[in-house]
């Protein structure tokens, strides 16, 4: 397939021969009007969507088992996955989160600190969960940079940029805004929600 036969799918066209050069199933759909391209390839229980408006990327999707698990940062991460093993379905499990102990009461601002306080279980509750939890509330968190305790809303109640993400060590992370910008915080770090 070359770019020639189709314009609008310019990088796309690469990505598609890569599919088939992986043994992967792929349909694509376009929208020359909108310069939009949109490529599905699926391997077993495994997808990747890659979404392109002109030849600029807009998204790369990970799905595995019909759970997204990751937004890919771009086209090559996606080769990779094109190219490796297929992965064998996993338990979709957060690690234990050690939580830090607070072993007195004390104050922050005019926030009580008592000892740890959670509305939920982190080890047991899922990303959902914990989201709703949070949403429109103020949440308490020991800083282990600064080594003290910061406090930020989780702003506005019915903010839709709220997500937990893992980092590549594992940790659990929610992010969000706050009047003052955006925040990610550890969930073992969090020791109360207010």
């Amino acid at each position: 397939m070359s770019d020639d036969d189709y314009p609008v799918l310019g990088k796309a066209c690469v990505f598609i021969d890569d599919c088939e050069e992986a043994d992967w199933d792929w349909s694509w759909d376009e929208n020359a009007q909108e310069q939009t391209t949109y490529v599905r390839a699926e391997r077993g229980s495994e997808t990747i969507e890659v979404h392109w408006h002109g030849n600029r990327l807009e998204s790369v999707l990970y799905t595995h088992d019909g759970e997204t698990y990751r937004n890919l940062p771009n086209v090559a991460k996606a080769r990779e996955r094109l190219n490796g093993e297929p992965e064998e379905p996993k338990e979709r499990g957060r690690p234990k989160v050690k939580a830090r102990e607070v072993d007195e009461v004390c104050a922050f601002g005019d926030i009580i600190i008592k000892p740890r306080i959670l509305p939920f279980d982190p080890d047991i509750a899922n990303d959902d969960e914990i989201i709703s939890y949070v949403r429109g509330k103020t949440i308490v968190w020991w800083n282990r940079t600064s080594l003290n305790y910061e406090k930020a809303q989780v702003w506005p109640p019915r903010q839709v940029n709220i997500w937990i993400d893992e980092s590549s060590k594992g940790k659990a992370f929610l992010t969000f805004v706050s009047p003052e910008g955006f925040r990610s915080v550890a969930l073992d770090c969090l020791v109360q929600v207010v």
